[in-house]
């Protein structure tokens, strides 16, 4: 039984970084499309990054971020911050987006924030959840991560 209950932990935070992985990707895709001036590609993979982003932020607060606020308060509030600043981010470069004046600077930009947020979530958050959390909610965070995007992918507020 624990060593089953030990894989399913490291499955969480596994495929939570994964899902990190799978945003720098975006990203880099994203900045190929600009690179070549085809804006329509740019808008279309910053709308999939926002809802694949979005979901994921809403996968730990819902199930991984109130658990660790039980064990460890000021870490899963410091990442509440970091997840308004993610979202405030997101929120500004999506109008350069909308506006078509958005440089391949924010991009790299947000993906060193994004990096600076996933080192502190594998640290903070995952290896906790790896050690603590019952299986049922790490089961549903995996489920919640894996669901569809998020249906507004502009929509950046909690």
């Amino acid at each position: 039984m624990h060593a089953r209950a030990s894989t399913q932990a490291h499955a969480v935070g596994h495929r939570f970084l994964e899902d990190h992985d799978r945003h720098t990707e975006i990203l880099e895709r994203m900045r190929v499309a600009l690179g070549q001036h085809d804006d329509d590609a740019a808008s279309m993979l910053w709308g999939e990054l926002c809802g694949a982003l979005l979901t994921h932020l809403e996968a730990e607060e819902t199930f991984l971020l109130p658990e660790l606020l039980r064990g460890h308060e000021r870490d899963a509030r410091v990442l509440l911050q970091e997840h308004r600043h993610i979202r405030t981010r997101l929120n500004e470069i999506g109008r350069a987006v909308d506006a078509r004046t958005v440089g391949t600077d924010a991009l790299r930009d947000l993906a060193d924030e994004l990096a600076a947020h996933e080192r502190h979530e594998s640290h903070a958050l995952y290896a906790w959840v790896d050690a603590h959390v019952d299986e049922a909610t790490r089961t549903a965070a995996i489920d919640a991560l894996d669901a569809p995007p998020h249906s507004a992918a502009r929509k950046t507020s909690p």
